[in-house]
């Protein structure tokens, strides 16, 4: 990997100055996504990029989109999503022919997604290429931002060079304290405190999807009964402890059979990522089916997949969310409910900090596997302040919104 990384590295470094982009039409805006593959099979993804393109257009109501792409599954749903796929992802193109493609529609602004693949702990190549690809439209005049994203206890090293030597026309936005101070560490480029775009994501309350939950719910408040949102899913666990992941599933369903049964919990498995491996389902689907034969009158998993803005209205109705992904906990915090992390990647306690909420809401799945009864402690005490939880989420709001439309002052500024 490192000599992969430093060869990339040397490759951009001799050809990302270039001349002016002569865009000077309608504003053509290129999204850079984290996950040029798949595009929107994350939920977390699809809440970004929908948000994006939402205040883009408010701002510029003839913009065009173009999203830089990987392969014919993401082609295909760029052109769903109403924009431009540009095949430059996929490691066949030189830095040069990058540009080329890029420039040849003449683009504008460049809004890169940050989610979680900058910082290098899942790839550094990818992500270095992500960067590299940003500096370059900078250089050459394109109006750039990097959308808040998380920086791990571990980011790869060779990343601060990147990010020094980057166009200083670019500001990196980190979307919590933690990984402000990470990236602080990190790097010497400019830098600053947002939150995350999604908080920005506007809820589609009127969908059928979201009337079906809604009336499950009502079901279940007729019967005096709380309600509270589940996710959990393979990456919890790092890649060498993958296959414990039936463990965290038993002694879950374990604890959450008990909450049902003397806590008067109804539980809505709720599915946020669909990408192979790391999907949801391979935990929910067993997860449900532990549960369904002790308490299946009180547990629902829906069939059918609900998208970011459904989501979001859906878990609006809930008195509470268990979540091990990062933007189900953001979509849930932006409606107004207290969250219970799976903690992965250590990035989950910088959103929490985000919003005033103290690390005493985490597990981890390590946790899950050694120590439920310390779990079942922990969930018993934020089922308990579920009520005081919500009064400060709401609270923090309309804060939380107005540091999330930072992410968009490099577009819009000067």
């Amino acid at each position: 990997m490192s000599y992969k990384f430093h060869r990339q590295v040397s490759a951009w470094r001799q050809a990302r100055a270039g001349g002016p982009v002569s865009g000077q039409g309608l504003p053509v805006i290129v999204l850079v996504p984290s996950d040029p593959l798949l595009f929107n099979a994350s939920t977390g993804d699809m809440a970004m990029i929908s948000a994006v393109m939402h205040f883009c257009r408010e701002t510029w109501p003839d913009a065009r989109f173009v999203v830089l792409t990987a392969g014919d599954v993401a082609d295909e749903q760029v052109r769903q999503a109403g924009a431009v796929p540009c095949r430059v992802l996929d490691g066949s193109l030189s830095f040069a022919e990058t540009m080329t493609r890029i420039v040849s529609h003449e683009p504008t602004h460049c809004v890169t997604i940050g989610a979680d693949v900058l910082d290098g702990s899942y790839d550094p190549v990818f992500s270095a290429l992500l960067l590299m690809i940003t500096d370059m439209l900078a250089r050459r005049g394109v109006k750039c931002v990097v959308t808040g994203f998380s920086v791990s206890a571990s980011p790869y090293p060779g990343l601060g060079t990147v990010f020094n030597e980057t166009c200083q026309d670019i500001v990196f936005n980190l979307r919590d304290p933690v990984s402000f101070k990470r990236f602080g560490r990190l790097s010497r480029a400019r830098c600053e405190l947002v939150a995350d775009v999604a908080f920005l994501l506007k809820p589609q309350m009127d969908s059928v999807l979201v009337r079906g939950v809604g009336d499950w719910v009502d079901v279940q408040r007729a019967k005096g009964r709380r309600i509270v949102g589940v996710n959990v899913h393979p990456l919890v666990l790092e890649l060498v402890d993958r296959h414990e992941i039936d463990k965290v599933v038993r002694n879950l369903a374990a604890l959450l059979i008990e909450l049902v049964e003397e806590a008067s919990l109804s539980l809505m498995l709720v599915e946020h990522d669909f990408r192979g491996t790391s999907a949801d389902a391979h935990c929910l689907g067993p997860l449900y089916d532990l549960l369904e034969p002790r308490v299946g009158e009180f547990v629902f998993l829906s069939k059918d997949r609900l998208d970011a803005k459904e989501i979001k209205a859906a878990v609006s109705k809930f008195d509470g969310v268990i979540s091990g992904r990062m933007h189900l906990m953001i979509a849930s915090l932006g409606g107004g409910v207290p969250v219970f992390g799976i903690e992965y990647k250590e990035k989950m306690v910088g959103l929490l900090n985000h919003v005033g909420l103290s690390a005493e809401s985490l597990t981890t799945a390590r946790e899950i596997i050694s120590d439920p009864v310390a779990v079942r402690q922990k969930l018993s005490v934020f089922l308990a302040d579920l009520d005081a939880t919500r009064a400060a989420v709401v609270a923090k709001g309309p804060a939380l919104k107005a540091m999330s439309s930072l992410n968009f002052a490099g577009l819009t500024n000067g």
